[in-house]
């Protein structure tokens, strides 16, 4: 594996194999599950030439084949959803930071 600048290519055999920019999360997990499909190496090898865990390499496996690609999509991170503190507990909040300062 190279890194270029903002890309990372995959060698396979001393041959260009698969390259995208090093932001893109899914076609690295799509390169990884490939790779393994492809029996170009156990999930060990795949594991330390990415980086990452075998456990990783697994789930990634696992994932592929129960969903394809869509699967492999990173989830959104931070709050799923808007936050449950409505008005009146923010109040709450407030009056008793205000009464009693911080701990």
């Amino acid at each position: 594996m190279v890194n270029d600048q903002n890309k990372r290519l995959v060698l396979v055999e001393g041959r260009p194999y698969m390259q995208w920019t090093l932001d893109d999360e899914l076609t690295e997990r799509i390169a990884v599950t490939q790779l393994y499909e492809l029996r170009m190496g156990s999930r060990e090898e795949i594991a330390a030439v990415f980086g990452i865990s075998v456990k990783s390499v697994y789930n990634y496996i696992r994932i592929f084949t129960a969903k394809g690609s869509v699967g492999l999509e990173g989830k959104k991170k931070g709050p799923k959803e808007k936050l449950k503190i409505n008005a009146e507990v923010r109040g709450k909040i407030l009056y008793l930071f205000l009464r009693e300062g911080i701990a």
